[in-house]
């Protein structure tokens, strides 16, 4: 199956474009930042593969990456802002968003990189990480990701990062492979392979 950015694009936004937790999501999200937004992490990729291939649909949290965030965080009442692992903002309520602006995501920072999307996506430590929802153009980004869905293979995308979250996480790069890899029914290359 050839997959296209448009096909991909035209797919996700006609999901999202019905899902009332999404809808509110953004909202949220846009309510706090200015700028550009992207969606990014397992509701996009594995919404994806779960219409691609019948895999499991992904629960409701959502990954948010904000061009700028505003000074003063506003949220619904009863809702909560708490730090995730990487120090960035996530929103606590009916579900949870990680709020993370740009120049905050961690591999730029520690990279030392241009806070930009391609930054991002050139960032991530394995290739299905390697994808964004641009939620104003309604568009999907992210040529490696893509190919990761297209060809239902979970690998290493940034080596280095891929090091560096296994000291975050306190896994093995081989483990968090083996893990995505079975939760999406997708075959898992491994760094020495």
């Amino acid at each position: 199956m050839t997959l296209s950015p448009e096909f991909l694009s035209e797919l996700f936004t006609q999901i999202v474009s019905q899902d009332e937790t999404y809808q509110e999501a953004v909202r949220i999200v846009r309510a706090n930042s200015y700028g550009k937004i992207w969606l990014i992490g397992g509701f996009l990729y594995r919404t994806l593969a779960s219409q691609l291939y019948g895999v499991k649909k992904p629960s409701k949290d959502f990954d948010f990456i904000v061009e700028r965030a505003e000074h003063k965080l506003i949220l619904p009442e009863s809702w909560k802002v708490t730090v995730n692992r990487f120090g960035n903002p996530k929103f606590v309520g009916t579900f949870e968003i990680d709020f993370v602006p740009l120049n905050k995501v961690h591999s730029i920072m520690r990279r030392g990189v241009e806070p930009n999307i391609q930054n991002f996506l050139n960032g991530v430590p394995l290739n299905i990480h390697s994808l964004v929802y641009d939620v104003d153009n309604e568009e999907v980004i992210g040529n490696i990701g893509i190919s990761a869905l297209e060809r239902k293979v979970v690998s290493v995308c940034n080596p280095e990062m891929a090091i560096d979250t296994e000291e975050i996480y306190q896994t093995s790069i081989e483990e968090m492979i083996r893990k995505k890899a079975e939760e999406l029914g997708f075959k898992a290359e491994y760094p020495d392979e």
